[in-house]
């Protein structure tokens, strides 16, 4: 899929309203997204799109998922535990195949579980790196 003019000028428009147009970086977090990068690489220029993911351990992520629904805080559908896992997986393995085609140097994966413990600072540690040569 080759860039779309009409594609792009949509998706701005649908974006739009949530961004301050004046800044130089505009960003879109929808974690639904990370299915999406290839897409939005076709999209958009390539000298001025980067990908920044944020990821998260999978049991981390499914059981914040399941709280959420429930006001209580339990985890609730013990049967459906399995089904958010292997969600979860599909959803990473696509990105991990998208990571192939991407261009140089345009993503950034941070593990949200070290941002936590080290914030973004390079000399702590943080699980972050370039992934496109």
């Amino acid at each position: 899929m080759a860039s779309d003019p009409q594609t792009l000028r949509r998706l701005f428009a649908a974006w739009k309203p949530f961004w301050n147009v004046t800044k130089l970086v505009l960003v879109e977090k929808s974690p639904s997204n990370i299915i999406k990068t290839r897409f939005f690489d076709k999209v958009f220029t390539k000298d001025r799109t980067q990908f920044i993911m944020l990821v998260r351990h999978p049991l981390a992520a499914v059981s914040y998922q399941l709280k959420d629904d429930d006001p209580k805080g339990d985890i609730k559908g013990k049967n459906c535990f399995a089904s958010h896992i292997k969600h979860w997986a599909t959803m990473y393995r696509l990105f991990l195949d998208d990571l192939a085609v991407l261009g140089p140097g345009c993503v950034m994966l941070i593990q949200y579980e070290h941002l936590l413990g080290h914030g973004l600072d390079k000399e702590n540690g943080i699980a972050r790196m370039q992934v496109c040569d």
